[in-house]
């Protein structure tokens, strides 16, 4: 396949042969005169997607040079075609050819085909080659070009600069988005988490604080900083981004739960509590607020009144399989094993439950008959779950300590032989990675037990 600047060498080599027998991409070798080749050599190919194919196919093999020579024939056949511009300038990017990609990028600015692509292959293709300057203007003139669309393109290229330890040159794009109006709430997020993540909190703290005073009222904003401020432990600078959401009359269940999810991350489970109950008090009554308000109680003790708050909400929300599943753990707690089993086979018949809620409550209902006393029966439940559940799943290190549990209150009989232990064994010590730490207790006690009768 000839690249599209070697058609003038090939016709002044026909010219001095008389005519030679060559292959146009896209159309069978024939032999052809020097001006019949020059004229079907600037027309559209007979399969233009054939070409687009086999471009493609090159990028995908990273074959950057072929593509974008493909690429740029094509574009000087069907300059105004946008999809073959914005791939011409993404290849000849890939293929270290920035002056064909910015000729290229110019042209379909100035004839206004532009797209946010466009300028969004055009800032990438400069900061591929450190050209950082030349970036900020593409993405200036995408903020007038764009009609506001722009902030999208500037928060992704915030964020690359930010993964790549380019802290400065991020700064710098976030002043030039504020400058251009392009500065959405999506561009304030990206900045907020990506300083904090970074460590950079004093600027984090300014990004946060300027799009408050922007004006940019949206609790995604606040929500996003909290969350970002709870994974890094500052649950001090958390709270007072809460504090300035509740001030501002933008805390919506987004940020209750972030403030709530920042303290269990930490352990602050009191803290937690007084932030549920903020937002009860405001009115919140979300079933994703509810659920953490409802977990924060169980890792305090506080059963009886997790109880309270599941019977307190609408019948809908109770008696979906998440509330349920809830409920008979906090039940196990309060030792109501009897409510337990009843609840979790209503959940098992009904047929509302997906897959692994329904794993799920097999499990609990097995550890609510072993602890109600009837082992046997548990013992039975749990062998056949083994059946049904997929091995690799950690439902089936759930039900294999269930299994071993109730084996061990039985006497540890020979219901369970050395062929049956040792593979638990193994299947439990590869589930210890991912498992959670209650279920990495179970693990451990149920390995010592194992371990003692193989």
């Amino acid at each position: 396949m000839y690249r599209f600047i070697n058609y003038t060498a090939k016709v002044t080599e026909m010219s001095v042969s008389g005519h030679s027998s060559c292959a146009i991409p896209g159309r069978p070798a024939r032999v052809a005169e020097p001006k019949q080749f020059l004229r079907e050599a600037m027309l559209p190919p007979a399969e233009p997607q054939l070409d687009l194919r086999a471009a493609l196919s090159l990028m995908g093999e990273k074959k950057y040079h072929g593509a974008a020579d493909i690429l740029k024939r094509m574009f000087f056949e069907s300059p105004r075609d946008l999809h073959i511009v914005n791939l011409a300038i993404r290849a000849c990017s890939l293929a270290g050819d920035i002056h064909s990609a910015t000729a290229i990028f110019k042209h379909a600015a100035a004839q206004k085909l532009a797209d946010g692509t466009t300028y969004d292959r055009m800032a990438s293709a400069y900061m591929r080659h450190e050209m950082f300057e030349r970036a900020e203007g593409v993405l200036a003139a995408a903020a007038r070009a764009c009609d506001g669309k722009a902030g999208h393109l500037y928060a992704k290229h915030i964020l690359a600069h930010h993964e790549r330890g380019r802290a400065a040159e991020a700064g710098k794009l976030f002043e030039a988005a504020t400058k251009n109006g392009a500065a959405n709430p999506q561009v304030y997020c990206v900045m907020v988490s990506s300083c904090v993540k970074a460590g950079d909190f004093d600027a984090a703290a300014s990004a946060f604080a300027r799009a408050i005073e922007s004006g940019v009222s949206d609790p995604v904003v606040c929500s996003v900083a909290i969350r970002a401020y709870g994974k890094a432990g500052r649950l001090e600078d958390a709270r007072n981004a809460f504090n300035t959401a509740v001030a501002k009359g933008l805390a919506d269940h987004s940020v209750y739960q972030s403030m709530i999810n920042a303290y269990t991350r930490n352990d602050e489970f009191q803290k937690a509590a007084d932030v549920f109950r903020l937002a009860i008090w405001a009115g919140e009554k979300g079933i994703g607020t509810y659920s953490m308000g409802i977990d924060v109680y169980y890792k305090l003790g506080l059963f009886r009144e997790a109880i309270r708050l599941i019977d307190g909400l609408p019948e809908d929300f109770r008696k979906t399989p998440r509330m349920m599943l809830k409920k008979a753990e906090v039940l196990r707690k309060l030792k109501r094993y009897r409510h337990a089993v009843s609840l979790m086979r209503r959940l098992l018949d009904s047929g509302e439950a997906d897959q692994d809620e329904r794993y799920l409550a097999s499990t609990i209902l097995g550890y609510s008959l072993k602890d109600q006393g009837r082992t046997e029966k548990a013992f039975d439940h749990f062998k056949a779950l083994l059946g049904e559940i997929p091995a690799a799943s950690l439902h089936y290190a759930r039900a294999v300590c269930g299994l071993v549990f109730s084996w061990q209150r039985l006497g540890c009989d020979r219901r369970l032989g050395r062929a049956a232990i040792v593979p638990m064994i193994g299947i439990l010590e590869s589930r210890k990675k991912g498992a959670s730490s209650h279920l990495l207790l179970d693990i451990e006690h149920a390995l010592r037990i194992l371990c003692g009768h193989s």
